[in-house]
């Protein structure tokens, strides 16, 4: 089958009543556009590092889901501690992307900085290995790319109850 079209009627879409319309193989394909890509973004201090596929700026004991927003999809949170994965889903539901939920002080998932979590740091601060690479991001605090006494002090302040924000990353 050949198509011949005019100008008007491929760059418009402006067609007449009776019109004869062909087509041949060689000709684009007519049909709807393919469906855009969700796009993860963070709200107020939420982030959303791609390079690491860490989202964080949740403070400890707050919802994941106020901190993130998608475009043209959704997100579901399995958690609200370090660790937690955020699958971004697009508009039929399929998971398009994740990222790994950091809350910075909170170095042992159990989404609040306590004592534990600040002995976990000082050990770190002196040579100790913090083994997974989610939880070592989660206790550089200050943001500086070492676990440091420096950092061991603010997760102990805030493990004490400080009025500390902890995220080195947001302004």
């Amino acid at each position: 089958i050949a198509v011949r079209m005019s100008d008007d009627v491929l760059t418009t879409g402006n067609m007449v009543y009776g019109q004869i319309v062909d087509a041949t193989a060689a000709t684009a394909t007519l049909g709807n556009a393919a469906p855009a890509t969700p796009v993860l973004s963070g709200v107020d201090t939420g982030y959303v590092d791609e390079a690491n596929k860490y989202v964080y700026g949740v403070p400890a004991g707050e919802s994941a889901e106020a901190y993130f927003a998608v475009e043209n999809g959704s997100f579901e949170v399995t958690g609200n501690a370090t660790g937690a994965v955020l699958s971004v889903k697009d508009n039929g539901g399929a998971v398009v992307d994740t990222y790994t939920l950091i809350i910075f002080g909170d170095v042992n998932g159990d989404a609040a900085v306590t004592a534990a979590d600040y002995a976990i740091v000082n050990m770190a601060s002196l040579g100790a290995a913090i083994e997974d690479a989610t939880f070592a991001f989660a206790a550089d605090v200050n943001g500086d790319g070492a676990v440091t006494a420096a950092d061991y002090a603010i997760v102990n302040m805030a493990s004490l109850g400080g009025s500390i924000t902890i995220n080195p990353y947001v302004a």
